[in-house]
């Protein structure tokens, strides 16, 4: 897929999760909006195969034909009705499995069945500790001369085609946003947290090649179509 598509070109992606319900109506108000340009099934809490493959479905069912791929967080539940594969690397994370060991236990099992092109590792660094996602990873909290050499390190070491800043729940650091933006030289650089409001979205936008909206889904769907409606 990943080749086959210019998702550098992405400027906006929903996030859903498959632990959280939505309103099948407000879900097409949602995904149907031109600014979206993808959908992203992923989260932290509670990930099986059965409520990953419901919410697929669910998305499948409206009519939605645009980018549809997983970020992959258990590998029990991957699924195969998705365009392609977001592999998340945590850099800041004090534990081995969610940098490389989960990686390679899943070469390990499935590595001669897995197609290589559908997949799209993006590395990751948490920046809310309070989140979900860092205290199942246990990241480590960077300051910004932390967050400078891991994007150094994306770009220069790993050669990473994707760089995601991850808040979360909370609106991130503009400050520390723009600073890796002026240091990018070819990572594609997401940002995703505590977007909630129009302003916050297009202030993202300016800064980031790719914004993520996830709980605002849940928290104000209508809030959000008015959002989506107004960015151009």
């Amino acid at each position: 897929m990943w080749q086959d598509i210019n998702w550098r070109d992405w400027r906006l992606l929903i996030k859903l999760d498959p632990d959280k319900r939505i309103n099948a109506r407000l879900l097409e108000q949602i995904v149907f909006q031109p600014v979206v340009d993808g959908v992203i099934v992923g989260g932290t809490q509670n990930i099986t195969k059965g409520n990953t493959e419901d919410l697929v479905n669910i998305i499948r069912d409206t009519g939605y034909s645009r980018p549809l791929v997983q970020e992959i967080s258990q590998m029990e539940a991957i699924s195969t009705d998705v365009d392609g594969y977001l592999l998340p690397v945590v850099l800041n994370t004090a534990n081995r499995d969610w940098f490389i060991g989960k990686h390679l236990e899943a070469v390990k099992k499935f590595g001669h069945l897995i197609d290589w092109s559908q997949i799209l590792p993006e590395a990751y660094v948490i920046c809310n500790p309070q989140c979900a996602a860092a205290q199942l990873t246990q990241t480590i909290s960077p300051s910004f001369a932390d967050l400078e050499a891991y994007f150094t390190l994306v770009e220069e070491v790993y050669r990473l085609p994707l760089f995601y800043l991850e808040y979360s729940g909370i609106y991130g650091n503009v400050e520390w946003l723009k600073g890796i933006k002026e240091r990018r030289l070819k990572t594609h650089i997401f940002y995703g947290g505590g977007i909630k409001n129009l302003t916050q979205a297009v202030e993202m936008m300016d800064i980031a090649d790719t914004i993520v909206l996830g709980n605002v889904v849940y928290e104000n769907p209508n809030g959000l179509v008015q959002i989506l409606k107004n960015l151009k």
